[in-house]
């Protein structure tokens, strides 16, 4: 019988193999000739970045091989796929990074679905959940996850609740149970007239742009209450799993200082035996705009994937 030398894509989930890269393809490879496996995992193709809307949630897709490992990219406190850092993170996967990588402006946000002031940290989860599910669908695979600030906190949140498989997690800056913090210091920038129609349930604009370039954004007592229901420390449970954990943070952050992060005792909150903080002590809260941060960022993404591709 003649050997077949061209990928073939097969559906099912491989929860097992021999490193031979059943679990990268998503089908058995062990009766498969070792150059038709080598071949589907090096198929190099020009990406093609698609732009997509699913649960009123807008969403771009840099898409390279559906066989490779995706990343999901879960913004920031009011940012979205059109955010500074997101285009630099989506030009690095368009350009240099041959793994699947998936934005989106989650609602409220950019082009999706609601107004800012309707949606709250469990709209977020909520969002970031169908993100996660969806490049799963593409890739049959379960995603890295990438959280910046407030999307650190949403990233731990699935995590906690086991609402989506992770394959791995890379907390930026992770703005984890943070909520309280940053309350007390809004109450500090407002006018008397402010903090009272905050206190009386109204919405507020709220302007700190001393702090890193923040743009003005919509604030109220809804928000700071949804955020803490959603804590993870109050929660009493550890984050179960052993994926691989990375925890970058700035130490020049003045948005979130880097001894937020140091508070937080990873180690307890984590279950995983395979985690790491890095701290980095020229990067503000800006770090993937930061060269150095970056390269912190891309190395420990790309790491990852190769660590991934081991185990395949």
């Amino acid at each position: 019988m003649a050997r077949i030398f061209s990928p073939v894509r097969l559906t099912g989930i491989v929860t097992h193999g021999f490193g031979r890269g059943s679990k990268e393809l998503g089908v058995p490879t062990a009766n498969m000739d070792k150059k038709a496996v080598e071949m589907a995992k090096s198929l190099s193709t020009a990406p093609i970045v698609k732009h997509g809307r699913d649960y009123g949630i807008e969403y771009s897709i840099v898409e390279h091989n559906p066989l490779l490992r995706g990343v999901v990219y879960i913004p920031g406190f009011t940012s979205g796929k059109d955010d500074d850092e997101t285009i630099i993170l989506k030009k690095y996967f368009e350009n240099h990074c041959r793994s699947n990588f998936l934005c989106y402006d989650p609602r409220g946000i950019g082009k999706s679905d609601l107004i800012f002031s309707d949606c709250n940290l469990t709209t977020w989860i909520e969002d970031a959940c169908k993100m996660i599910n969806l490049m799963r669908d593409i890739t049959n695979q379960p995603p890295m996850v990438i959280g910046k600030s407030l999307g650190g906190h949403v990233a731990s949140c699935i995590a906690l609740r086991k609402m989506c498989e992770i394959q791995s997690l890379v907390l930026l800056c992770p703005a984890i149970d943070y909520g309280s913090t940053f309350h007390e210091y809004v109450k500090t920038t407002l006018t008397r007239k402010q903090l009272k129609q905050l206190e009386s349930g109204e919405v507020i604009m709220v302007d700190i742009g001393s702090h890193e370039n923040w743009e003005p954004f919509e604030y109220s007592l809804k928000l700071y209450e949804d955020n803490i229901a959603n804590s993870i420390m109050k929660s009493n449970h550890q984050i179960e799993g052993n994926f691989p954990v990375r925890i970058i943070h700035g130490m020049k952050d003045q948005t979130l200082p880097f001894t937020w992060s140091l508070s937080l005792e990873f180690d307890k909150m984590f279950e995983s035996d395979d985690l790491q903080l890095t701290l980095v002590k020229e990067c503000d809260h800006l770090l993937i705009s930061n060269k150095n941060g970056f390269d912190i960022v891309k190395n420990t993404v790309q790491h990852l994937i190769e660590i991934d591709d081991h185990r395949t």
